[in-house]
């Protein structure tokens, strides 16, 4: 009869083997620091890794109490410790009791390396400022993660009318990097205004495509602004580096992408505010324009009406002067229209025209 025994039995058998290795209860081991967590207890939880492999690594705090450094991500060290077996989740891990450092491990230094080439190609020193009302956000994160659905919730919360395009792409992996890069140009096809980039959480490793130097240069030639949102909150990503803006998490890159509904509406309210007192400053403009066209008709209308009226009167005193009741005023008098002696009579009856009437009177006598 086949023996079986409990997973607690196995794990309990494995761990009682590792620690009963002489090679494995005293061991030294070089690597590189990865995912390093400073726990508020005092222990320090992380990874060591080197070219081809990594293991989990715990140093509790009364051991991490005597280190002479800070140990962060990138850190070249020397462990000494045991192997041994963490019973709850029957993983193999690394017990730390001295750790010393040797300088700067080979991922941080190319990730050194890489940052300073592209922030001499001035690939960091751009930083457009985003739309402050985007309607239009394209999303380039794997359409399975937590990322997306995060991103999508807190912008329909803030913006219900607001318009997601989830580009998908691969963020983790040997294609990751070239699948970003690709979204970022299909990105660009649509009618974005906006683009959010990133994911969730993970370990260094996980992240690593966002390291990528094709990756950098696609955010910085894409003609719409970039939001990176890598779930990274204390360490910074070379796309962070490269994006117009960086957020902690893709949370906040919809939280610092969209304003809440309320503050559109007022920024609407206020948008309507300037445009009415705008139109009010115009028509005022308009009507002192009118007003001022209007006089200026009008007193050429005088000025037109006083030489006309002093014309006319030129005219009439010519033709006063012409008139022979003109003549009359001055002491003159007309006889039935008679210009010469030669057109009356002695006894004929005539009609005599002075200023201010006429008489009838019979001629009685002529002379030269």
């Amino acid at each position: 009869m086949k023996r079986v025994v409990s997973v607690s039995l196995l794990t309990r058998y494995i761990k009682d083997l590792l620690d009963e290795d002489i090679l494995l209860s005293g061991i030294f081991i070089s690597g590189e620091i990865s995912n390093f967590k400073d726990h508020s207890s005092g222990h320090l939880f992380f990874t060591l890794k080197d070219s081809s492999a990594e293991i989990t690594a715990v140093m509790f705090s009364n051991d991490a109490d005597t280190l002479t450094f800070r140990p962060k991500n990138g850190d070249s060290v020397v462990a000494a410790g045991a192997v041994s077996v963490y019973e709850k989740t029957g993983r193999y891990q690394l017990y730390i009791k001295r750790m010393e450092p040797v300088g700067k491990g080979t991922y941080a230094l190319n990730f050194e390396k890489t940052k300073q080439e592209l922030e001499n190609l001035g690939i960091f020193s751009r930083k457009r400022p985003l739309p402050k009302f985007p309607k239009t956000i394209a999303v380039i994160t794997s359409p399975d993660g937590a990322a997306v659905r995060d991103i999508i919730n807190v912008s329909l919360r803030r913006f219900p009318a607001i318009k997601i395009i989830v580009v998908p792409a691969l963020v983790q992996g040997a294609f990751a990097e070239e699948s970003l890069v690709n979204g970022i140009g299909l990105a660009n096809m649509t009618d974005a205004d906006l683009i959010i980039i990133g994911r969730g959480g993970g370990s260094t490793e996980e992240l690593d495509a966002f390291n990528g130097r094709n990756l950098a240069i696609a955010v910085f030639n894409s003609k719409i602004p970039v939001v990176s949102a890598v779930g990274h909150e204390t360490d910074f990503t070379i796309c962070d580096f490269a994006a117009d803006v960086r957020a902690a998490t893709p949370s906040a890159a919809a939280e610092i992408a969209i304003p809440e509904a309320e503050a559109i509406l007022y920024s609407s309210v206020d948008t309507f505010t300037v445009i009415e007192r705008e139109m009010f400053t115009r028509l005022e403009k308009c009507k002192s324009e009118i007003h001022s066209t209007e006089n200026a008709i009008l007193s050429s209308i005088r000025r037109k009406l006083q030489t006309s009226a002093q014309k006319l009167k030129n005219a009439a005193d010519r033709l006063n002067a012409l008139s022979p009741f003109a003549v009359l005023l001055r002491g003159y008098a007309v006889v039935d229209g008679k210009t010469d002696i030669s057109q009356v009579y002695v006894g004929e009856n005539v009609t005599v025209r002075m200023n201010g009437g006429y008489f009838t009177a019979k001629i009685t006598e002529k002379g030269v």
